[in-house]
């Protein structure tokens, strides 16, 4: 029996030491549409979901907050959000975005690493292939003539 104590003591130390490592944040913007959405993450979930509102909520999980830089911003054109792990945690950090924007909102992520759900889609989405490294590449746009 007294194993067994020592196990759930264990176990519950070990869940509360994972509650106290992960913070939930929730940033909100009030916008004047249209704007833009930036957001600039690294090793990150993020889900893009447009709603009626002239609003954008962030609901943002990180985990291990501490080794984190997070800097944001909101100016007349847009909300701009940056979330980038400090040197050499990388890739033992993780981090999820929820992000609700307007309908009208132009959004641009810049991810490393990163993965991205949208929804509420209506419509055509056209991604350019990715190189060998799995980054999309950027088409030029075509010029006419003159």
């Amino acid at each position: 029996m007294e194993k067994l104590d020592t196990l759930w003591k264990l176990v519950n130390a070990a869940s509360t030491m994972r509650d106290l490592a992960v913070e939930n944040k929730t940033y909100q913007f009030q916008v004047e549409p249209p704007t833009t959405f930036y957001l600039h993450a690294d090793y990150a979930d993020v889900t893009i979901n447009r709603r009626d509102e002239t609003q954008i909520t962030v609901k943002a999980r990180f985990q291990a907050s501490f080794g984190w830089r997070i800097k944001t911003d909101q100016d007349a054109d847009g909300v701009y959000i940056v979330a980038v792990p400090r040197a050499d945690l990388g890739r033992v950090l993780s981090a999820s975005f929820e992000v609700f924007v307007p309908q009208d909102t132009y959004l641009l992520l810049k991810l490393k690493d990163g993965k991205c759900t949208l929804g509420s889609i209506n419509g055509v989405i056209e991604i350019p292939p990715t190189d060998s490294t799995g980054t999309i590449r950027v088409r030029e746009s075509r010029k006419k003539s003159t």
